[in-house]
């Protein structure tokens, strides 16, 4: 079996990108639950996008549920189990590592996790697309702000002198092409 990757990132990190690469390679990705609306670049295909009263009738079975911007995010751990490459919170992170949930147990045994830590600047650069207001855009700040304050202790490591073997820290477009290239070769 492959080891299950795990990845987390601010906004615009690369997160997307990343997994899609994954999946072209045939990683099975984890589709998690929301209520978010679909972004005009989305197919459907990223998330199970439900309405909040199917989102509330399926809670009992999701885990690490989390409010964002007024919607609801949640995953189930089963699919989780039978997925590949799956993208977290740093939320989703800790509830999956501090459950007594053996599944979840299972689930950070088996999971390398690979922390796309991408400068704010090149983030708010696309940023600035997703949200159309430009540098400025008040979304976007406060996109910006959530983040730093969500990714605060995964900041806060220090990942040379870690012993967190299973993590891996990319800070740029050309560490993730190399991580990819050591990957499939």
């Amino acid at each position: 079996m492959k080891k299950r990757i795990i990845i987390l990132g601010k906004a615009a990190s690369g997160k997307d990108f990343l997994q899609k690469q994954l999946i072209e390679n045939g990683f099975c990705p984890l589709k998690q639950y929301t209520t978010r609306p679909k972004r005009p670049n989305e197919d459907g295909s990223e998330y199970h996008f439900v309405d909040v009263v199917e989102f509330n009738s399926i809670s009992h079975k999701l885990m690490s549920v989390q409010n964002f911007n007024g919607w609801k995010y949640g995953y189930d751990i089963d699919e989780a189990l039978a997925s590949d490459v799956m993208i977290f919170s740093p939320a989703n992170f800790f509830d999956m590592n501090m459950s007594t949930d053996e599944r979840c147990r299972e689930l950070s045994l088996s999971s390398m996790v690979v922390y796309l830590d991408i400068d704010e600047d090149t983030r708010r650069e696309r940023l600035s697309v997703r949200y159309n207001g430009g540098k400025e855009d008040d979304s976007l700040e406060r996109r910006l702000r959530a983040d730093a304050e969500d990714f605060r202790t995964l900041d806060h490591i220090d990942w040379k002198n870690s012993s967190l073997e299973d993590f891996v820290h990319l800070c740029n477009k050309d560490e993730v092409d190399d991580f990819l290239k050591k990957l499939f070769s």
